[in-house]
């Protein structure tokens, strides 16, 4: 049985998890739950000045509209992107990473 998709509670919970688990990949994240994020919590990645870019990136655990699943997604761009189930904790946090980690930092070139 495939696990249920997370509530409002469970998407902060969510979040949470997935700012662990980019910590330990070595990210700087902060979590905002508050305000405006308390239906839509968001992670904030920032890979500082260790990766090739210091650029941050703002996940959000949002319901999809269809059948009322929860995921984690990004602004790539203009537009929307899902990035995993908030089921899929590990996917989505290696998805960001590998995701932030390659952006080269402007003026530096990247060989």
């Amino acid at each position: 049985m495939a696990p249920r998709p997370p509530g409002r509670q469970q998407a902060h919970a969510q979040a949470d998890e997935l700012a662990i688990a980019l910590t330990a990949k070595g990210f700087t994240v902060s979590v905002h739950t508050r305000g405006g994020h308390s239906d839509r919590p968001c992670v904030e990645v920032s890979c500082g000045r260790r990766q090739l870019a210091e650029a941050n990136e703002y996940v959000y655990v949002v319901p999809d509209g269809d059948g009322g699943q929860w995921w984690f997604w990004w602004y790539r761009g203009w537009s929307p992107e899902r990035i995993a189930p908030a089921t899929e904790v590990s996917v989505a946090a290696d998805i960001v990473a590998r995701s932030i980690a390659v952006i080269p930092r402007v003026g530096v070139r990247v060989v």
